[in-house]
């Protein structure tokens, strides 16, 4: 009688736990768990599944699939990507206080749609310059964040994700890494003094990694830190008037623009000289102003405007800012001298040679 209680009672035991794991495994299914898609959702909708998606990123307090992230709490939770993350403008995640996962695997369907090559259809996390933002866009994560299971897809100007002190990115290696046909860049991935990406070796192959904080290998169980430095010391840049090749210590780059003269000024998309000194860019497309920053210094330009501001005080321009062909042009020398670099002139060539 005893063993047949025994051998009841371990029975029991076995199909308490199964449920529990059933219960486990459907809570995980169903429980803190966003989708976001720029295709077919609808704020309105709730988030919870593919069919009832946030079309836009929104706000904490409004009506995008960030009004479903803050509530994830202390456990934190999963953003899905059904079939396109576009975000259209400088985001900011909302702050939680357990992980983020984003991901186009959910619940057993992969979500992930490869073309066209040019522009692929699902599963991916995406971002573009437009005349309102013809920077790109950046993404801020608000608490650890990993990335698995998804496309990342650069579009037009380069975008970033930023990584502030105190959190980590993860890029895993199921992420796929892909660009349209004929950039020259992948993703940039900012880390910020205190912050740390633990990145997948195609990742850093293939993103531009600007560092000041920590990066890792993704697998790496050693955690040796990667060399990586934001600006590499001894930087040497040279741009001719009206080319699109451009060298950045001695290595041949294209720019999409050429530089131009307008009022006996050279001018070109700023970007180039500001990331190779180790700037970070913002776009306001609201105030048409960039905001330039490093350790020490932040200049601001607005288009149009006869000053700019470093570090908060008014400072002339010989010659502001403009916008053409979508693109924000501004004077190249004083870019690179108040980001500490020295700028020679070639007139045989044309060519402008920057260091720093």
């Amino acid at each position: 009688m005893f063993k047949l209680s025994k051998k009841v009672l371990c029975f029991c035991l076995i199909v308490a736990l199964a449920v529990c794991a059933f219960s486990l495994s459907v809570f995980a299914a169903d429980g803190n768990v966003a989708f976001y898609d720029v295709v077919n959702g609808v704020d309105a909708y709730d988030g919870k599944t593919a069919d009832t998606a946030k079309r836009s990123l929104g706000s904490a307090d409004g009506n995008g699939v960030a009004s479903v992230l803050a509530g994830f709490g202390k456990e934190g939770g999963t953003l899905v990507l059904p079939c396109k993350g576009r975000p259209g403008a400088d985001y900011t995640f909302p702050a939680m206080e357990g992980p983020l996962t984003i991901t186009a695997v959910w619940n057993g369907v992969d979500y992930r749609n490869y073309l066209p090559m040019d522009n692929p259809s699902a599963g991916v996390l995406k971002g573009a310059g437009s005349t309102t933002n013809p920077l790109g866009v950046s993404i801020t994560i608000g608490t650890d964040t990993t990335l698995t299971d998804m496309i990342l897809f650069q579009e037009d100007e380069q975008n970033s994700i930023i990584v502030p002190a105190g959190l980590t990115l993860t890029i895993t290696d199921s992420v796929d890494l892909m660009t349209k046909p004929g950039n020259e860049h992948y993703w940039r991935v900012v880390v910020e003094k205190g912050g740390t990406a633990i990145l997948s070796e195609e990742a850093l192959k293939l993103l531009t990694i600007e560092n000041s904080g920590t990066v890792l290998k993704y697998g790496d169980a050693s955690k040796t830190p990667v060399a990586i430095g934001k600006t590499a010391a001894g930087v040497e840049l040279k741009m001719t008037l009206g080319k699109t090749a451009y060298t950045l210590n001695g290595e041949q780059k294209t720019m999409d623009v050429a530089p131009i003269i307008r009022n006996e000024r050279t001018m070109l998309p700023v970007r180039y000289v500001a990331e190779a000194l180790g700037a970070e860019i913002a776009w306001d497309g609201a105030t048409s102003t960039a905001t330039l920053k490093t350790a020490d210094t932040e200049i601001k330009i607005t288009v149009g405007a006869k000053d700019a501001t470093v570090n908060g005080q008014a400072v002339a321009l010989d010659s502001p800012a403009f916008i053409e062909n979508d693109r924000t042009y501004m004077p190249v020398r004083f870019v690179a001298e108040t980001l500490g670099g020295t700028v020679a002139w070639d007139g045989a060539t044309s060519t402008a040679t920057i260091t720093k």
